[in-house]
């Protein structure tokens, strides 16, 4: 009878799982709807998102589960909480990371279209040439283009759809203004140059203000892991003191306290400093 229940367990668990997996990766993609969106803006391909986001819900139940089989549910919602917010903020660096990415093989690029169109070969052709010299992403975005036209599409309807893969200001208007020299004619490698000008003298400024805010984020950064540096001092000095903050109630909802006025200090200091950014 023992056996037979717990298979009938096993089976109404499982049963639950799947239904529970489902309304969570629907929770988890509105959670993270903006971020996703402007990664499919600028096309940032997230492989196994769906299975990142299953762990990353059953990462949070089992430090529910643990925190009530230790008796501590508060330490267990404190850990809970912080595996929760992390994964926007690692997602957040990442499209950061690929935008400037972007930006700076764009400038490459741009400066290597103009050197093969004066060679004499048409625009199709040079973007092929160019996709091999270029990393991924911008690379494959050339590559892709140059397939597309090689397939026997318009040049135009190729630059379009390329435009609406890539949402960035910059790539934007290299692409109208690519759109713009096929139609009316004109001199493209002047034109592609002015565009490697501007956006140098852009990225020229984006450096300056990362320089001007780098102090902020230092100290931002700095402030909170200031608690968990302060825990692990008092730790050394007295750890019996310390323990108390673990092993009774009072201290475990300063720890779940203290987690939350760090993290609302920190999302609240990012935002000052994207703003001056």
């Amino acid at each position: 009878m023992d056996i037979v229940a717990s298979v009938l367990t096993a089976v109404a668990v499982a049963a639950l799982c799947e239904p529970a997996r489902a309304l969570w990766i629907s929770f988890s993609r509105y959670y993270f709807e903006k971020i996703l969106d402007e990664c499919k803006s600028i096309s940032y391909e997230m492989p196994a998102l769906d299975a990142w986001l299953t762990f990353w819900g059953v990462s949070i139940v089992a430090c529910l589960v643990a925190g009530l089989v230790a008796m501590k549910p508060l330490l267990g919602l404190n850990a809970a909480f912080i595996v929760f917010v992390i994964p926007k903020q690692i997602l957040l660096a990442l499209l950061r990371k690929r935008k400037m990415l972007l930006k700076t093989q764009l400038v490459s690029a741009l400066s290597l279209i103009g050197k093969t169109v004066k060679t004499g070969r048409s625009l199709e052709q040079t973007f092929a040439s160019v996709g091999k010299e270029i990393d991924p992403p911008m690379g494959r975005e050339f590559k892709r283009m140059a397939f597309e036209c090689n397939r026997g599409r318009t040049f135009e309807k190729v630059l379009e759809e390329s435009k609406e893969r890539i949402k960035i200001p910059e790539y934007s208007i290299f692409i109208v203004a690519l759109i713009t020299n096929k139609k009316r004619g004109g001199d493209v490698v002047a034109t592609l140059e002015e565009i490697r000008k501007s956006l140098m003298e852009s990225q020229r400024l984006d450096r300056k203000l990362a320089a001007d805010t780098a102090t902020g984020r230092l100290t931002i950064n700095t402030l909170a892991l200031t608690p968990l540096a302060f825990v692990g001092l008092t730790y050394m000095l007295s750890p019996e003191g310390t323990g108390l903050l673990f092993s009774e109630i009072l201290g475990n909802c300063v720890l779940l306290v203290v987690t939350a006025l760090t993290y609302v200090g920190y999302r609240w200091g990012q935002r000052i400093v994207e703003v001056e950014f």
